[in-house]
């Protein structure tokens, strides 16, 4: 995977492992919802220049 790359999730909202709320508590941030699905987003941190 390459360094500094935004990921995107998609949980259904029938996920009984309560999966979105674990990528929320990685830091991911809710991106929208519909009746079916949470999408979700995580974007890297601004890097530490050298």
């Amino acid at each position: 995977m390459a360094k500094g790359v935004t990921l995107t999730a998609s949980v259904l909202q029938g996920n009984q492992s309560h999966m979105a709320k674990r990528l929320i508590n990685l830091k991911f941030a809710e991106n929208g919802s519909d009746n079916a699905e949470t999408q979700l987003k995580w974007t890297p941190p601004n890097p530490r220049p050298d």
